[in-house]
């Protein structure tokens, strides 16, 4: 990466000055190397000149970091995102480009680096820049994406395709192989293979008494599974899985066949959240007793072992288990003993300790990735909970009418990814609130007790 200002300017020309070449001379496809390296020498330059040092992170984050949105107006930055987004799908290999859109991106990478030239001073693109020759930067990420392999992108594809609350899929990914949940009992896969252009989902065990209860309810899983399963065992390791119907044939983009088969990997989730997250009630609890509220103590990453674990300490409704299941709203009215509905927090937009200093950019960009609401946590103490709804129609009666007291568990980066026990929390306050001529719409929540089940 250049750490010198006047490096980095005459890098963007250099790159500015060949994608021009590129474009003209009938090549659209190699201008994209030469388009992203001048974004992102005009991004680094910003940051480097406005902010004081360099980013430590790719482009994707250093355009949506707040420090550098704030500087522009949120078109400008979805500009940049869009021009970022592009060049990687044609670097990628996953879209082509024509003559017309080679073009079209040339001149809004003109737009995006003289906004960023005017905020710094500096004349981009410089218009002596046309001759100049390719700057070593852009050869530097070619090569960087020419490493990028098949496997990688299908990982990359997969998570942005499948967001879980306005972010990138949660799943642990070694080599061909993501894991999207383990427990005692098993584990729920993903497995790519790229021999095959294929991929495939399934459920995996070596627990026996697991093994057995899933072929005990054998026929209510296959009924339930429309990508038809296929039942085995390898030594002491058992699996039902599904060779994924789509694959990817004819160059089409990894987006498109993982869209199509969403579907086929919600059934499977629920499959392994019906079947294989009961817990065994001789087994050791994972609640302890009392509840005490602290945002550093774990009870592991499952809302509905956490939930049945509750039943069998303290009573909670077990009917309503299956509300806690992987991809369920994960909260229960009317859920205990005493009324209280219990709440688990899989998502956490920010962490800020006053109103005062909430990132309503950041309340944007989920709003904006289709969510209605984003949940905002007054950390440290995490004394109270913030509610930030983007419209609250007739889809959504319960949030002005649900005012019921909540029994909370909160899982984020603040609780290192595992739910702990938040508190008690009543709202106690419903507003309409203007902010850079936006209307958000807030419940407030705060603490009431700090313990539970004495």
């Amino acid at each position: 990466m250049q750490n010198n200002a006047q490096e980095l300017v005459t890098a963007i020309n250099k790159n500015y000055s060949q994608a021009k070449e590129c474009v003209d001379g009938g090549r659209p496809a190699a201008s994209a190397q030469y388009i992203r390296a001048a974004l992102e020498g005009a991004v680094n330059l910003f940051w480097l000149k406005k902010l004081g040092r360099l980013p430590k992170f790719g482009l994707q984050q250093a355009i949506a970091e707040y420090e550098f949105r704030k500087n522009f107006f949120e078109l400008s930055v979805r500009e940049m995102q869009g021009l970022r987004e592009k060049t990687a799908n044609v670097l990628g290999k996953i879209v082509n480009l024509s003559d017309e859109e080679a073009a079209d991106m040339l001149s809004r990478l003109k737009n995006c680096i003289e906004l960023i030239g005017q905020k710094l001073g500096i004349e981009l693109p410089d218009k002596y820049c046309e001759s100049a020759p390719v700057a070593p930067v852009a050869e530097a990420h070619e090569e960087e994406e020419k490493s990028m392999t098949e496997t990688e992108k299908f990982w990359e594809a997969f998570k942005e395709c499948l967001m879980w609350e306005g972010e990138p899929f949660p799943i642990t990914v070694d080599r061909e192989k993501g894991v999207i949940y383990k427990n005692y009992y098993g584990s729920l896969e993903v497995t790519f293979q790229p021999f095959k252009q294929s991929f495939k989902i399934g459920i995996y065990t070596s627990n026996k008494a697991a093994w057995n209860n899933l072929n005990a309810h054998k026929a209510e899983i296959i009924e339930q599974l429309e990508a038809k399963p296929i039942w085995g065992a390898s030594g002491t390791s058992y699996y039902i899985e599904s060779q994924m119907a789509s694959s990817f044939f004819d160059n089409r983009p990894y987006e498109d066949i993982i869209e199509e088969s969403i579907e086929d990997i919600a059934q499977y989730a629920q499959t392994f959240a019906d079947y294989m997250t009961k817990i065994d009630i001789s087994a050791p609890s994972i609640l302890t007793k009392p509840l005490i509220a602290n945002l550093k103590r774990g009870f592991g990453g499952n809302a509905k072992e956490i939930y049945l674990d509750g039943c069998k300490r303290f009573g909670w409704r077990e009917e309503y288990s299956n509300r806690f299941s992987m991809m369920q709203i994960l909260y229960s009215t009317n859920a205990t003993p005493e009324d209280y509905s219990v709440w688990c927090l899989c998502k956490i937009a920010q962490l800020t300790d006053n109103d005062s200093h909430i990132d309503w950019y950041e309340v944007d960009r989920i709003h904006d990735s289709g969510k209605n609401w984003a949940n905002i946590l007054f950390a440290p103490n995490g004394k109270k909970i913030y509610e930030i709804w983007k419209n609250i129609g007739p889809d959504f009666p319960d949030y002005k009418n649900d005012m019921s007291t909540r029994l909370t568990f909160i899982k984020c980066k603040y609780t290192n990814s595992e739910y702990a026990f938040g508190g008690i929390y009543q709202p106690i306050k419903l507003e309409d609130r203007v902010i850079n001529g936006k209307v958000y719409h807030i419940k407030v929540y705060e603490r009431i007790e700090d313990t539970y089940g004495k």
